[in-house]
């Protein structure tokens, strides 16, 4: 069993192991200008899909603006995201400031 088929069988919420499940989304237009730094994700073997439509989610490596590090509010992480539905649903703070 890899990490992530441990983690499902054991029951261990995500929060646990610093995924964090979307409650508020970042801006798309800021998610948009990451769009192209796809990453593996976070956990091994981790396979997740959209709550909206089922397909699988893609992991970007998400970093917010500029003007978010300025006001010491920046976000940096793995960042599932469903581009189809417009829908954010994970998200792993690797780095924060």
């Amino acid at each position: 069993m890899n990490r992530w088929e441990w983690i499902k069988f054991l029951g261990i919420e995500l929060s646990r192991v610093g995924i964090e499940v979307m409650k508020d989304e970042f801006p798309w237009k800021d998610v948009d200008v990451c769009m192209d730094n796809e990453v593996e994700p976070p956990i091994e073997g981790m396979r997740v899909t959209c709550p909206k439509c089922g397909k699988e989610l893609r992991w970007i490596r998400f970093c917010s603006p500029a003007i978010t590090w300025k006001h010491e509010c920046g976000r940096e992480g793995p960042l599932a995201i469903c581009k189809d539905c417009q829908k954010q649903v994970y998200f792993k703070c690797e780095i924060l400031n």
